[in-house]
């Protein structure tokens, strides 16, 4: 009876992979494509979160000095008049918008800040876009807005106010509107992404 004897000889470990001591320049450069793709992604979805967050200030005060007209209304009967015009030079709190956040009460005593002190929406955020607010009786015309395209609101047969916002929020001289009214419960937008 023969038996056979097998011997083991010891491989070194990189040998068993196949000499494999580290990564080839073909890896290196598909990880590092990989990862700038996935970087690039990253940043259009944060550009589109921070806009989508300043829009959304936007949307709020709208929201908070419609409220607070709708209250003025209530107890004296007429909407508050406070801006007066739809001049650029009457945004609130700034006519200049941009990137710089402000609180939107000024410490003025102008005739504007008194009016917006009387309206008082609640805004406890600070802001970017300027604000303006107009309103008028039964009968008297609406004023144009400050934007390419004019939302289409009835006659007025009872008393009214109109609600705008401007921002630039990348200030690069292009702004975004957002306008409502007493007619209609929607938000009219133009250039939102701007």
């Amino acid at each position: 009876m023969v038996r056979a004897v097998s011997f083991v000889v010891p491989v070194h470990p990189a040998r068993r992979r196949g000499f494999s001591r580290g990564f080839t320049l073909v890896e290196l450069l598909v990880v590092v494509v990989i990862i700038g793709v996935f970087a690039a992604i990253g940043v259009v979805l944060m550009r589109e979160y921070i806009f989508t967050a300043k829009t959304t200030e936007a949307f709020a005060v709208v929201q908070s000095i419609r409220a607070a007209e709708e209250n003025w209304k209530a107890q004296s009967g007429s909407y508050l008049n406070v801006s007066e015009t739809l001049d650029p030079a009457n945004y609130y709190p700034s006519e200049a918008q941009g990137r710089t956040k402000r609180s939107f009460y000024r410490t003025s005593t102008s005739l504007l800040d008194k009016r917006w002190k009387l309206l008082n929406p609640t805004i406890s955020m600070q802001v970017q876009f300027g604000y303006l607010v107009v309103a008028g009786a039964a009968g008297e015309a609406l004023p144009a807005l400050g934007t390419a395209r004019q939302p289409t609101w009835p006659t007025p047969i009872e008393s009214w106010y109109v609600v705008q916002a401007r921002g630039d929020k990348d200030q690069d001289g292009h702004y975004s509107f957002f306008a409502a009214s007493s007619f209609t419960p929607e938000i009219y937008t133009e250039n939102p992404d701007e």
